[in-house]
């Protein structure tokens, strides 16, 4: 008897934690689809593109109506601005580092010239500024 109570409680754990997982707020998603998923929700402040909620304890920022950030306390509207751009600023520089170093490949392999490299490159770094 006591195995079948473990059973049931360790699948019902499990269920639980997948439920969470699956239906729990995603970065990136509307602030409607979050509205619609949330029992309570009080908005804590609005100032610019970012809104605030805040909801079982943690404050959800939106940016634009999309999830960007969830958080135990309160942040300022300006410091949400500031990482979002961070982000992007970091996202953009991956990208042309990832670019510079396929077309090293490209010379390396001898596919494209010494002059053809210099040339891509100075015109991926002039369209990055």
């Amino acid at each position: 008897m006591k195995l079948q109570h473990l059973t049931w409680a360790l699948t019902s754990a499990l269920l639980l934690v997948g439920c969470q997982s699956t239906f729990g707020p995603q970065i990136g998603m509307t602030e409607k689809q979050w509205l619609r998923r949330t029992l309570i929700a009080d908005v804590a402040y609005m100032e610019g593109s970012v809104k605030a909620y805040r909801s079982n304890g943690a404050y959800y920022y939106f940016r634009d109506g999309v999830l960007v950030k969830v958080d135990q306390g309160m942040i300022p509207a300006q410091k949400i601005e500031m990482e979002i751009r961070s982000d992007q600023k970091i996202a953009i520089e991956s990208d042309i580092y990832t670019e510079l170093r396929k077309l090293d490949e490209l010379r390396k392999d001898g596919v494209i010239t010494e002059e053809e490299f210099a040339a891509r490159k100075k015109k991926i770094l002039d369209e990055s500024r």
